[in-house]
């Protein structure tokens, strides 16, 4: 089997996060590309990273939110009383993974 009939099947098959990672293995020099169980460890977790992806890209549209925030957009200064290494530590989700909850008090920036 060549390498475009591998990538048909993967297209057909629906694992487009491994077609893709496959794609880029084969545009590298020979060299620098993977081989046996590194590659197929690589195409796997490309698999399950472009499927985590498209769920939370799913969710998100479905939810219909308003505005689109996210983290990079957080203003951190002394005003709002929160710092960088506070919104990292929450974006990690540790509170999550301890079943924590968290409370966010304070006023609203209104958006224009």
């Amino acid at each position: 089997m060549n390498t475009s009939q591998t990538l048909a099947q993967m297209q057909q098959l629906r694992l487009m996060g491994m077609q893709y990672a496959y794609q880029s293995q084969l545009e590298l020099p020979f060299s620098h590309q993977l081989e046996g169980h590194e590659l197929v460890e690589h195409l796997i977790q490309s698999e399950i990273t472009y499927r985590g992806n498209e769920k939370t890209a799913l969710l998100l549209r479905t939810a219909k939110l308003r505005l689109s925030a996210s983290i990079p957009e957080i203003e951190c200064n002394t005003v709002r009383n929160i710092s960088k290494q506070q919104v990292v530590l929450l974006a990690e989700g540790n509170y999550l993974k301890q079943g924590q909850n968290i409370l966010i008090t304070g006023a609203a920036v209104k958006v224009s």
